[in-house]
Order: C-alpha cells, then sequence, then structure tokens
C-alpha cells in the first residue's frame, strides 16, 4: 500500500493517459502596443494560417501573433491590424496553428510545436478597449517525444484538431470534450496537413520524397490514395474551396500541391489522377534580381493557394506571387507582385484578401479586386538599437538582430513606411547613430566588429571601416563636429571621414576599460567598466568624474538644459540595476568640479539596466529599459517611478520616445518586437505575472514534512523534545505518537515509526516524488519496481535499481519496461533494452513489427549467424515497403543482395527513365529472361528518345542485338529534334510559301496556281466537282446520324490504316500526274546521311527489324507523337516505292490530327516543305486545316489583340510558341491578306462550322490591320 501511489502519480511524465501534469494559466493581459511583430518562420509550410475571414495567425519562433484586416479608405492599400502576441507559446519552435472565432470577440487557437507539445489557446480581442487578453485553457502530448510535423482542424468541426508528427502517427483531439484517438497508418515523412473542406474526416497530407497522401481518419483510419508524381519534396498543398465542374473534371474533389521540382499539380483524389501539371517559369533573362546560388535548387520553396475554382496562388522561384487560370479562356500565368525577395513561404487567403510571407520578413497584404498591394514589416531578431535623425525627425533606425536596418518614416501617409538596408551587413546590428547635421549619413555597429556608414535612401552598399574590430561593436556616436567614434573590446576609436579608417582615441586610454560613450554638455561622458564616469571637453581634456556606480556602466544620456548656461542632468545606467542622475555644468567653462555625487539614485529594476532615455514634452523624467522585461519611467525631481510598462517577456535593450506624438515611448527588445505605448496609460507598479504557458514554479517538498512541522514550533516545544530525549536515554520516557517526530534521534524503533508515518503521509498527500524515496531508504526496491511496471510507469532511474534484487528480476523487469517502451512509439530504445537482456531475436522482430528495417538488418546482421534466414525475411520484408513506398533503386538493392536478378529487374523496370531501363535489361539478361531483355531494352531506346538521351539508347543497340536497328530509330529521333528547331520559327514563312506555290528553291508549283485560278486543284477533279462530292458526302453523313441518333466515333487505330490504304491507291495516280522530286524525299535523304554518319550500314533485314523496334503506342503527348513520326519517317526511308513511303507519312498526319491535334501545323511544315509531290496532293484535308490555323494565330499576333487561344479546323488548340512561329516577321496586312485569300480559294467548298467562324475571324483582324 505504501508504494501504490507511486503507480498513480510520478510526476508529469508518468501520469496516466496523455495529458501532461499542468494547470490552467490565469489570464494574462497586454495591451494592444506591438507596432512591429516577429516574423513568420521560415521554410515552414504552416507558418501562416487564417479562419478564411478576418483573423490571421503566424508562428514565430516560439511565438504566436494574430492579426486582422484593417478598414482601408477608397483607393487605400490593403493592410493589417496586429491584434497582440502569445509570447512563449511552445519551449521550442513552433510549427503550426488553426485559429477560429467560438464567440463573439473570443478566439480559439491550436498551436503546435517542436516541443512534441499540442496546446489550445483561448484569446479575448477586445479592440476597442485596446486590449488582448490570453492563456492556454489545455495541452496535450499524445506524440510523445516525437516533434509535431503540422496540424489542421476540421472545415464543419472546428473544435476538431487533428495533428501529424514526424514519424506518421494522427492525433485527433476533441478540444470540448479534452479527449484523443491516436492513429498510425503507414510511415511518413509529413510536411504539411490540409482537411477536406467537403468531406468529414478526409484530409490531405504532404510528404517528403513527393508523396501526398489522402487519409480517412474515421473509425480505425485508413489510407485512401497515395498520390506519386512530384520528384521532391512537396511544400505546399490546398483543397479546391468549390465542389463545381472544372474543365473536365467532373465533381471531383481537387486538391493543389506545390513542390520543390519547381511544378504544381492538381489531382482528383477520388481517382488519384494528375489532371493538370504546371511548371514554374523561370525568371527572364536579366530580369529582376538574378537568382542565388540556391534559388530554384536545393533551396526552392514554393507555396500553393487555391482560392477559387479557376484561380490559384502560387510563389515563384524568385519569391513573386504567381495566379493560375485554370479556365481554357484564362491568360495562364501572371505575377502579382515580387515583394518578397528571393523566396515566399506562405499564402494564405483572409476573406477577399491573399496574405503573404517570404524571406524579407514583412507580411504582403493584396487585394485582388483593387490589385493594390501593401506590406507590413516584420522583424527577425532583437530590437537592439533605437536612434531618431536630429535633421528630420520622423526618420527611425532600428538596429536588428536579423542582420538589418530598417528605417521607419514615421511621417508617411502609409502606416508602415519602411526602408530596408541588408547590402553588406553580415551580423547582428547592436548600435546606431545618426549624424547631427546630415540625414543620409546613419552609423552602425555589429556583432562581428564592423562600423559602417549608410545612406538608407540611396539603396547601395553602406562604406565599411577598414579596420575588422576584434570584438562586438556596442557604441557609435558622432561628436558635435561630425567625427565619428566606436567603441569595442573597451578601447575608443576615431574614424576619418573619407576612409572611416580608425585610430585609438587617447583620452580614452585609462586604467579600467571604456563602455559607453556620450557626447553633450560642450564634452563628452566616458563611462567605464568599473563604474566610474569621466568628463571631458571636446578637445579631450578631463574636467571631472561622476561617482556612484561599481559595476560597468551600460547606458549614457544627456538630458535638455536647465537654462542659458546652466548645468545639464546625465543620466547613467550599469550593471548596478539602478539608475543615477548627476546635475553637471557646462564643460567648455571653469564651474566643473572635479568629483560629481548623484542628484537622485533611482531603485526599482531588478537587473541590469540597460538604456536610458528622456521624455522629450517632459525634461525631468526619463526612460529606462531593464533585462527584467520592463520599461520604467521615472520622475527624476521626485526620485520615483511614474509608468511601468510591462508588455515585454524578454530583455528590454533599448527604448525611445516618439518624436512626433509626446507621451508615447518605443521599446524593444529580445521578443523581436516593437513596442509603442503610452506613459499615461501605465500603472506606477509592477503587475504581477504568471508564466506564459501557465506553469508556476514550484519549490521541492520536503521529505520530512510532519517532522519539520513538528520541530518548528517553537523554543517551548524544543525543550520538551530535549527532556523526552533524555528521559529515552535512561529508559524513563514516556511512549505515544507525540514523541515521533523525534525518532531520527531516538533507536531504531522510533526511527522506522518515523518513517512509516511520514510516507502514510506522502502517500495522503499524493506525493509519490517523496514516497518512491522512502520506499527505496527502507528497502522496498522490488515493491517499488512491480507497483511500477504494473502501471507501465517504469522509468531508467527504475530499471537502473532492479539488479539490487536480482539478475532474474532485472531481466523481468526489463522485457516488461521494453513492452512499455514499444506502446508508447519508442522502438528503438525498446530494442536496446532487449538486445541488454541478450533477446536478439525479439529486438529484431519488434524493429520490424514498426518497419524499422534497415536498423532490424543492422542488428540482424551484427548479432545473428551469417546464415541465419532472418536476414533474408528482413530483407524482403523491407524491398516490399520501399516498392510501396516507390524507393525501387533501394528495393533493388535488397533483392541483389538476396541475389534474386529477376525481382531486382522487375522493380527497375517500374521506372520509366532510361538508365534504370537499361540497368532493369541486363539484370533480366542475368536471370537468362531473354524475354524480358528484349522488352526492357525497347523500353529503354523508347525512352531515351523521349527523353533526348540518344547516347543511351545507342549504347543499348549495340549491345542487345536484338534490337540492334533502335540505334537507327535513335539517330533519325536525334535527325528530326534538330530539324524541328528551325521549323517551329518559320511556320509562317512555310504557310505563305506553300499557298504562293513556290518551293524552296523558288520554282512554281503549276498545280497550286491552277487551284487558285479556280480550275483544279491539283488532283485532275474541278473545284465544282469536288464541292459537289463534298457537299454530298456531308449530306449523307448527316442522314446516317439522324437515323441513328448516335454521335459518329471509331478506333483511332483503325481510322488511321484505313486513310492509308486509300491514300496508297491515290498516290499512285498523282504519281503519274507530277514527276517531279517529292518535297518529303530531302527529309528522308537527311536521315539516310545521318545513318551513313554514324556508322550505321544498310543491312539484310534492317526494314524488319526497324518494324520490331517501331514506336507503336498511340502517342497522348507531343514526345510520343514525334517518337512514332521518327519511327514512320525510318521506315519510309528504307521503302523503294514512293507510294508506299507516301502511305506511311499520310498515316501520321491522320494520327496527329486524332492523338496530338496542337502538333499538326509543325508536321505538316516538316513533311511537307513545299506544294509538290503524293503528299501534297493526297494529305490536303490535313494540310489545309494547318495552314487555316498557323493564319489565324499569325494574324492574332499581328493585332495584338487578347482573345482566346485560336483553333484549327479541327479543334486543335495552337499554342503560340508551336503554331505562330515566333522568330517569323510580323506580317504586311497584303502579303496576310494574299495568304488567306489563296487559301480560301483552296477550299473552295466544304468548309466546316468551325473553319467559317475562324475565316471570319480572320477577316475582322485583317481590317483592323
Amino acid at each position: 500500500m505504501r508504494t501504490s501511489m507511486f503507480v498513480q502519480k510520478c510526476g508529469s511524465r508518468l501520469m496516466k493517459g496523455h495529458f501532461k501534469d499542468w494547470e490552467p494559466s490565469v489570464t494574462v493581459a497586454a495591451m494592444k502596443t506591438v507596432c512591429l511583430t516577429p516574423s513568420a518562420n521560415w521554410y515552414s509550410a504552416g507558418a501562416l494560417a487564417s479562419d478564411g475571414d478576418r483573423l490571421l495567425v503566424g508562428c514565430a519562433r516560439q511565438a504566436l501573433l494574430l492579426a486582422g484586416p484593417v478598414a482601408t479608405a477608397a483607393g487605400g492599400a490593403p493592410s493589417l491590424h496586429h491584434h497582440g502576441v502569445v509570447e512563449d507559446a511552445h519551449r521550442e519552435r513552433v510549427v503550426g496553428a488553426v485559429v477560429w472565432r467560438h464567440a463573439p470577440g473570443a478566439v480559439s487557437v491550436v498551436s503546435c510545436g517542436e516541443d512534441a507539445l499540442v496546446k489550445l489557446w483561448t484569446c479575448e480581442v477586445a479592440e476597442e478597449e485596446g486590449r488582448f487578453r490570453y492563456h492556454c485553457e489545455k495541452q496535450h502530448n499524445a506524440h510523445g517525444k516525437l516533434k509535431v510535423a503540422a496540424v489542421a482542424h476540421a472545415a464543419r468541426s472546428p473544435h476538431v484538431a487533428i495533428s501529424v508528427d514526424e514519424r506518421g502517427t494522427f492525433v485527433v483531439w476533441d478540444t470540448v470534450a479534452h479527449t484523443t484517438r491516436t492513429l498510425f497508418l503507414e510511415k511518413m515523412a509529413p510536411t504539411e496537413l490540409r482537411c477536406s473542406p467537403h468531406t468529414e474526416h478526409v484530409v490531405a497530407v504532404a510528404g517528403k520524397r513527393g508523396l501526398l497522401w489522402t487519409v480517412s481518419l474515421a473509425a480505425s483510419g485508413r489510407v485512401l490514395q497515395k498520390l506519386r508524381g512530384h520528384d521532391d519534396d512537396v511544400t505546399s498543398i490546398s483543397w479546391c474551396p468549390e465542389l463545381t465542374t472544372l474543365l473536365s473534371f467532373e465533381q471531383d474533389h481537387l486538391l493543389a500541391s506545390a513542390s520543390k521540382d519547381k511544378t504544381i499539380r492538381v489531382w482528383g483524389t477520388r481517382g488519384g489522377r494528375c489532371h493538370v501539371t504546371q511548371r514554374v517559369p523561370a525568371p527572364a533573362e536579366g530580369g529582376g534580381r538574378r537568382q542565388s546560388a540556391g534559388t530554384g535548387g536545393e533551396r526552392a520553396w514554393l507555396a500553393v493557394l487555391w482560392t477559387a475554382s479557376d484561380c490559384l496562388y502560387s510563389s515563384g522561384l524568385t519569391g513573386q506571387m504567381l495566379r493560375w487560370r485554370l479556365s481554357g479562356d484564362g491568360d495562364g500565368c501572371q505575377v502579382v507582385h515580387r515583394c518578397h525577395g528571393r523566396s515566399l513561404f506562405n499564402i494564405v487567403g483572409l476573406g477577399e484578401l491573399v496574405v503573404s510571407s517570404g524571406i524579407q520578413r514583412q507580411l504582403v497584404v493584396h487585394d485582388p479586386r483593387s490589385l493594390l498591394t501593401g506590406a507590413v514589416p516584420c522583424l527577425g531578431g532583437q530590437t537592439a538599437a533605437l536612434d531618431t535623425c536630429p535633421v528630420d525627425p520622423g526618420r527611425l533606425a532600428i538596429g536588428c538582430g536579423d542582420h538589418t536596418i530598417r528605417v521607419w518614416n514615421l511621417g508617411a501617409d502609409t502606416a508602415y513606411s519602411t526602408v530596408t538596408v541588408w547590402q553588406g551587413i553580415k551580423a547582428k546590428v547592436l548600435t546606431v547613430a545618426w549624424h547631427p547635421h546630415k540625414d543620409t549619413r546613419l552609423a552602425f555597429g555589429t556583432d562581428e566588429g564592423r562600423v559602417g556608414v549608410c545612406d538608407p535612401g540611396a539603396g547601395r552598399p553602406p562604406q565599411l571601416c577598414p579596420e575588422h574590430h576584434a570584438g562586438a561593436v556596442y557604441s557609435v556616436s558622432w561628436s558635435p563636429a561630425g567625427q565619428l567614434f566606436s567603441l569595442s573590446l573597451g578601447a575608443v576609436w576615431r574614424h576619418d571621414a573619407a576612409r572611416l579608417a580608425a585610430v585609438p582615441w587617447p583620452p580614452a586610454a585609462g586604467r579600467a576599460a571604456c563602455s559607453q560613450l556620450s557626447w553633450g554638455g560642450g564634452g563628452a561622458a566616458l563611462g567605464r567598466q568599473d563604474g566610474a564616469v569621466e568628463l571631458l571637453t571636446t578637445d579631450g581634456l578631463v574636467r571631472g568624474a561622476a561617482l556612484g556606480h561599481r559595476r560597468l556602466v551600460t547606458a549614457l544620456r544627456w538630458g535638455p538644459a536647465a537654462g542659458d548656461g546652466g548645468s545639464r542632468p546625465l543620466a547613467v545606467a550599469s550593471y548596478d540595476s539602478f539608475v543615477s542622475v548627476f546635475d553637471v555644468p557646462d564643460l567648455d567653462g571653469s564651474g566643473c568640479p572635479e568629483l560629481l555625487q548623484a542628484r537622485v539614485t533611482l531603485t526599482g529594476h531588478k537587473s541590469r539596466v540597460l538604456d536610458l532615455a528622456w521624455l522629450q514634452d517632459s525634461p525631468t523624467r526619463l526612460v529606462s529599459a531593464s533585462q527584467d522585461a520592463t520599461v520604467r519611467v521615472w520622475d527624476t525631481v521626485a526620485g520615483a517611478a511614474v509608468a511601468v510598462y510591462s508588455g515585454h517577456h524578454r530583455p528590454v535593450r533599448c527604448c525611445l520616445p516618439h518624436p512626433l506624438l509626446p507621451g508615447h515611448v518605443f521599446s524593444g527588445g529580445d521578443d523581436c518586437s516593437l513596442h509603442l505605448w503610452r506613459v499615461d496609460e501605465q500603472d506606477a507598479a509592477v503587475p504581477e505575472t504568471e508564466l506564459g504557458d501557465g506553469r508556476r514554479a514550484r519549490t521541492q517538498r520536503s521529505l520530512f514534512p510532519l517532522s519539520g512541522a513538528a520541530e518548528n514550533r517553537g523554543k517551548a516545544h524544543s525543550q520538551a523534545d530535549l527532556e523526552h530525549l533524555m528521559a529515552a536515554g535512561d529508559g524513563s520516557a514516556p511512549g505515544g505518537d507525540g514523541w515521533s517526530h523525534v525518532g531520527l534521534f531516538g533507536d531504531d524503533t522510533a526511527l522506522r515509526d518515523m518513517v512509516d508515518k511520514e510516507m502514510r503521509h506522502h502517500e495522503a498527500q499524493k506525493s509519490s516524488a517523496q514516497l518512491l524515496h522512502m520506499s527505496l531508504w527502507r528497502g522496498d526496491t522490488a515493491a517499488v519496481v512491480r507497483a511500477a511496471a504494473a502501471e507501465a510507469l517504469l522509468t531508467d532511474e527504475l530499471l537502473a535499481l532492479a539488479p539490487m534484487v536480482s539478475y532474474r528480476f532485472w531481466e523481468e523487469m526489463s522485457l516488461k519496461y521494453a513492452e512499455q517502451l514499444e506502446n508508447s512509439k519508442e522502438c528503438l530504445k525498446a530494442s536496446s533494452v532487449l538486445l541488454a537482456c541478450h533477446k536478439v531475436s525479439e529486438a529484431v522482430a519488434l524493429l520490424l513489427r514498426h518497419s524499422l528495417y534497415r536498423e532490424a538488418l543492422c542488428v540482424s546482421r551484427l548479432r545473428l549467424a551469417p546464415d541465419d534466414p532472418s536476414h533474408g525475411r528482413i530483407l524482403r520484408l523491407w524491398a516490399d515497403q520501399l516498392t510501396t513506398e516507390g524507393n525501387m533503386e533501394q528495393a533493388a538493392k535488397c533483392y541483389l543482395s538476396l541475389g534474386d536478378w529477376a525481382a531486382a529487374a522487375g522493380v527497375l523496370s517500374r521506372r520509366s527513365d532510361p538508365g534504370s531501363l537499361w540497368l532493369a535489361a541486363r539484370l533480366w539478361a542475368r536471370a537468362s529472361d531473354r524475354t524480358q531483355t528484349r522488352a526492357l531494352a525497347l523500353l529503354c531506346v523508347h525512352a531515351s528518345c523521349l527523353r533526348a538521351e540518344w547516347d543511351v539508347g545507342l549504347a543499348v543497340a549495340r549491345e542487345v542485338p536484338v534490337v540492334v536497328a533502335g540505334a537507327h530509330l535513335c539517330v533519325a529521333h536525334r535527325t528530326v529534334t534538330a530539324e524541328l528547331e528551325t521549323t517551329k520559327q518559320r511556320l509562317y514563312e512555310w504557310a505563305a510559301r506553300l499557298l504562293s506555290g513556290d518551293d524552296a528553291t523558288g520554282s512554281t508549283e503549276q498545280t497550286t496556281r491552277h487551284a487558285v485560278d479556280g480550275k483544279t486543284d491539283g488532283s485532275g477533279k474541278s473545284a465544282e466537282e469536288r464541292g459537289k462530292e463534298r457537299e454530298g458526302s456531308s449530306a449523307e453523313s448527316g442522314k446516317r446520324e439522324s437515323e441513328t441518333g448516335k454521335e459518329k466515333s471509331s478506333d483511332e487505330q483503325q481510322s488511321v490504316e484505313r486513310d492509308g490504304t486509300a491514300v496508297g491507291e491515290e498516290c499512285r495516280d498523282a504519281t503519274a500526274v507530277s514527276s517531279q522530286e517529292d518535297g518529303t524525299e530531302w527529309l528522308l535523304g537527311q536521315l539516310r546521311q545521318a545513318w551513313r554518319t554514324a556508322g550505321l550500314e544498310q543491312q539484310e533485314g534492317l526494314p524488319q527489324r526497324l518494324q520490331e523496334v517501331a514506336y507503336r503506342t498511340i502517342p497522348t503527348s507531343p514526345k510520343q507523337l514525334w517518337l512514332a513520326v521518327c519511327s514512320e519517317l525510318s521506315l519510309a526511308a528504307l521503302e523503294s516505292d514512293p507510294s508506299v513511303s507516301a502511305a506511311r507519312l499520310v498515316k501520321l498526319l491522320a494520327l496527329c490530327q486524332q492523338s496530338v491535334p496542337s502538333q499538326l501545323p509543325l508536321l505538316c511544315a516538316l513533311l511537307v516543305p513545299s506544294p509538290r509531290g503524293c503528299l501534297w496532293e493526297t494529305g490536303r484535308k490535313y494540310i489545309l486545316p494547318a495552314l487555316l490555323s498557323v493564319l489565324h494565330q499569325k494574324a492574332h499576333l499581328a493585332g495584338s489583340e487578347s482573345s482566346a487561344t485560336p483553333s484549327s479546323s479541327n479543334g486543335v488548340k495552337v499554342a503560340p510558341s508551336s503554331a505562330a512561329g515566333t522568330a517569323d516577321a510580323v506580317p504586311t496586312e497584303a502579303s496576310l491578306s494574299e495568304c488567306v485569300r489563296r487559301l480560301e480559294l483552296l477550299y473552295v467548298s466544304g468548309k466546316t462550322q468551325e473553319e467559317e467562324r475562324m475565316f471570319s475571324e480572320l477577316s475582322v483582324r485583317l481590317k483592323a490591320l
């Protein structure tokens, strides 16, 4: 019974469940005085979040910041208003937060951090009273010791918070009922978590290595889809906010993802299909800031936000915000703003606004309605120094710990008009000082020993002192004559005006090192590290000394003069935690005494005073900033504090009165923020505060509370105790419990009685730690350890005591401790405990149960026999898991270690890159599987062409005889690809040449001219006959469709074969008509020449082998189409019969029109370079629509109209880069009109409705030209 309390509670870590030993904090109140907040964390997907309406929460180091939009006047840029900052929200970095409003004026925030805690904060935002209150209401540590990676809340139940840790364990927390549910589905490495706005319990998880999951958390949970497509870590995901029809995705739950591979993808989560892939455009050559070494590479970070069904926002490669239009009629990608420098990390929606954060440490607010953008600056480090410009008091210089200087124009029309000086600054800025007569010279000193002078408005790097101080520069100042002085490592240095070269200042030499220098009162005050303050003239002569401090002087500030010729107050602060004020006469006169005594001493700070400032509107009031996180305002006449500001939670390093607002004070410090507050709104006493997270400091409880209380009852009781002990010595002392408190001084029986009584008291008071100690003192080790094991509360300390009982007992407790650790997901530690007991097989099995295959294999190989079957079993299990995760190369290593060549080849064959496919083919060869070797070698040849890695394909063709003809295909593909680069740029020139009837040599094609004149179409038929044939064909087709009521459809491959057969017969007839050389023969000749150059001679059976390696898959992309084109061109180059070659090429045109119609103009330009030959005569129904598309697009570019992307007669969407020929000169109206006229004559009759529309648009645009 004495040890039962131990198993009920043994400190905060040993409680049952996942809720730590924690008490709700007393409400913490903070005035809404923060004007510059800490900046959002970098490279964190959850650093910004919103409720979608008017609440924004940001994660800034260990703090949380809350903000909302500001109502601006018409035409004003949008901005934000800071509600407040939750300081020290977590002990380590905050990684994510969600926010919602549960009542008017009441806000709930759930945050998670790297300290493995998830907390619920309740905040009260009282804007009318100017107050922000917050307290931590609840928290849980269900993730154990694992870092929490992300948090989200259900759209329909915002009080249900869902978090996921770095291992992939989900915790569903009902913040109202205060219950948690833990789910582990599979091992993940999550980066972001988003709940579906359409389906309850469905979440999307972004992960590393390009993986995405959609997970249902209902019941025991299950993985719905595992989406693969990205090649690098996924950094951001966003659900489509509307469940509507978008493009061709009918009623699907769409998810957008952004990755470090510089792509944005849109997924259909029902089928797991990627519908859209957009590559983020690279910055224009020479435009904007040049990319740094990391931008767009290993440091590339993309964020994405889906605001409407057809509108996405994302970050660019160099910090731009981009807007994407997903509809077909949109204008694609547009740059919204470039306000974030090199990187943009987060984008969230705030009502109609879009808020983003980036590397330049500012929140940028964009209004899509007015297209206006506003920036709210933030701070990324401590606020170390403040100074206002004497020439322009409205300019405030802020020295920051993030290696920057912010210059804030307080008199500007906008709330935040700042300039950031960052060039040339490589360390924390510790001090700043404006020139007394020039607003273009601002001096600063850094933590690394640099001194510099900058012009904040010039935008150029600062001028740096050529000498580098050995230590930090903690003071810079200007003399009245404009000379710059710096102080470092106890020495004062003077800098010249031209080069800032530093030389020692002789007057500063002395017995103690210098710590501060301040000019005023006709001279200077020099503070030393021993507390002495010397008063010097402008020439450096010592006129006196101010005594009163014994420790290092931290601040010297001259106050306003009392009158003409009167004395000036000098305030001195030091490590002594008090402030002294001296009245110093004019140092240039003769009335300065050698020793000055302090007029008043100001005491009240509990730690060092770090900065001082005099109020300009109240000459007798002094402001002091201290390391105790308070700022005090003193009345130097009365010697008492009139106001105490306690809004900071870390040491305050600087303070300064507002130059334009009387009675207002700036203060900043280690909490990475700048506060602005009114003196008359602060109390004169320091308010009592609680710890930020509600945990109160506790004193250690006594092990002998009863005995201690009895011995402290007074002198009379102590004398009675002595009388009792004297009587006990001669055996005459009375017994009873009244004397148990002196049992420590009695015999063994009395001692045991005292200990038993103390233990019963500890058990009643639930003092588990004290009870544990006393139990061990009594020797009840086995009972204590067994009780802890029964309640799964064993610790390392308790297990270390088990050998005191016996080895068998220690082994038994070790097994129980390993089981306890496994249940708490501490698997590696559990396996180590088992190994300590020589339970190697059990340790390996434990690691396997938790998918720790690498660790299990290492332990198995090191501790078990070489022929143990466990090695192979682990490798196969690991390979299966790696295959599921998509890590095929690692899985192949496992199979190769097992000697399973076929399995290794099988997993590598799932890759699509040529290198992997070639390696898989070689592995199949090792496995003696000729069929698979040939298949993989053929796939490798095709993949090398698709990826333009022709050398790999050539190597495969040379080493695998069965695909030797693949070398011809690779060379042909390389030749055609090179030709395409030229053809792309001259599409309009090709169209004009074809329509004018000129070939490449300038000859005239009689057939084309006759067709233009209306006499014949080039095939011997008159225009009237062709028109009748087309009208009859159309009528017959319409009649057939009206009878069946069904839409015409046919198999693509059969259609291509049928067209090719028909054309073959037409070509034989057309060959007799045109005896001139076919225009395509030039391209085929190029292929033959390329083969000869590559050393590929025509061998016997080559056509058959080329048939076997040809690409026969129906293409769905331009790359696949051109591979199919090269296959057919290679076969055509080997044909001796021109009619057969022409038939193959017509098949290509038909295939292109049916599968990838956007490439039809380019294919026609490649195959029909001149209006001659069989292909020109028989492929007219494919060539004319291509010509129409080119002319239509060229007219669009010439007129510079913002119309939609044009379409050809067969519905082809023609991109400007592939259809218009950007290198072609913009045509004149006359030349373009002539081309259109000739094309319309070629059509004669039988235009489709789409072609009629395009001709009409051409006419309109030509008139506009």
